[in-house]
């Protein structure tokens, strides 16, 4: 029994890493609110939208906003998440229709003084390594 327990020991030491699945990413959720955020803040806006049914938002989610380093750069930006299968939201869809969003998963980093968005990503987010979107988010931290 003791070998199993240190066997088990090892193998969660060989898979955990410190800098991931210790902090996620404070999403806010209203659009509106959220720009106005960034524009006080002089910051970027990470617009995440998303959907509860969309498996690789899910995996992209655990993948890279989990990961400290990503939540350490994402506290530069204003970060706000967008579900949307809420059709009743009219905001939510004039945001869709306004971003050219087809599907999920969408990643917009917005410049908010002219609502532009100046990077776009979809589901090869999910191939990226923290280190890599660190690296496309940096240039956006600074304003």
């Amino acid at each position: 029994l003791a070998a199993t327990a240190g066997a088990g020991s090892e193998a969660f030491k060989a898979t955990w890493h410190p800098e991931l699945n210790v902090h996620t990413t404070p999403w806010l959720v209203d659009y509106t609110l959220a720009l106005q955020e960034a524009k006080t803040n002089n910051s970027y806006l990470l617009v995440d939208i998303t959907a509860p049914y969309c498996s690789i938002c899910s995996a992209i989610e655990q993948k890279l906003f989990t990961n400290n380093k990503v939540s350490e750069v994402l506290q530069q930006l204003v970060p706000v998440q967008i579900d949307s299968s809420n059709t009743a939201h009219v905001v939510h869809t004039q945001l869709l229709k306004k971003f050219d969003v087809f599907g999920v998963p969408t990643f917009l980093l917005i410049d908010p003084t002219t609502e532009t968005v100046v990077k776009r990503w979809g589901g090869e987010l999910y191939d990226t390594s923290a280190e890599a979107f660190i690296a496309e988010l940096i240039p956006y931290t600074c304003k």
